[in-house]
């Protein structure tokens, strides 16, 4: 069963980093998901989830 959590900057920024790197090999810093992470963190609204499968 898949569980939806909101993003934990502990718990799942390497992960994240990690899938998004493999998944989309961003090669231009303005996209990387250091970058990207930062900028969802800085608007704060809740609005960033993850998904968790077993």
């Amino acid at each position: 069963m898949t569980t939806v959590v909101t993003f934990d900057e502990d718990l799942h920024w390497e992960p994240v980093v990690e899938l998004w790197t493999a998944v989309f090999g961003y090669e231009t810093a303005h996209n990387a998901p250091n970058v990207v992470l930062k900028q969802t963190q800085a608007v704060d609204d809740g609005l960033f989830f993850v998904a968790l499968v077993p």
